[in-house]
């Protein structure tokens, strides 16, 4: 049974990063090649500083997904030692901080260099909601980190308790 919830877990895993990868292919240039436009408009009517609005978005928008993809497969490694009974184990500890430190990262690359975009289009659609919208979903993978960083201090004391 346990097997088995673990190979829908991984095929989930598998089918979310194809579905990123498509997007990231498929839809992103779109995206980059519009908020071009919105840069140069807000650069016209807001502050020339956000003319370099599409250079952070392009790098964020990126870089969040290639950071997006090391969790998933660190994800996936965890998965197998969940499967082998080997998750409380100094393995099952390093998967789990790396996930963490991966989706800092992406917070981070998601504050720099998408929410400037997001706050640039907000302001000039005057639409306060869109940036409270942008700022909670570039918060969602700090949750994650928190949580990751939570399973991974539990791990610790399980292990020193077992080694006790």
């Amino acid at each position: 049974m346990m097997k088995r919830a673990i190979a829908v877990i991984k095929g989930l895993v598998i089918l979310m990063s194809g579905i990123i990868l498509l997007f990231s292919v498929m839809l992103f240039p779109g995206v980059v090649r519009n908020s071009a436009l919105i840069a140069e408009a807000a650069a016209r009517s807001i502050s020339p500083l956000y003319g370099v609005t599409n250079i952070t978005f392009l790098v964020g928008l990126y870089g969040a997904v290639l950071v997006l993809m090391v969790a998933a497969y660190q994800f996936f490694r965890l998965l197998d030692l969940i499967n082998q009974f080997n998750f409380a184990s100094i393995q099952g500890i390093q998967r789990l901080g790396q996930i963490e430190w991966s989706m800092l990262i992406v917070t981070g690359l998601y504050m720099v260099g998408i929410m400037p975009f997001i706050f640039a289009t907000g302001d000039l659609q005057d639409a306060p909601g869109l940036i409270v919208m942008g700022f909670v979903i570039g918060l969602m993978p700090l949750f994650v980190s928190l949580l990751g960083l939570i399973g991974r201090d539990y791990l610790r004391q399980s292990l020193k308790s077992v080694n006790e």
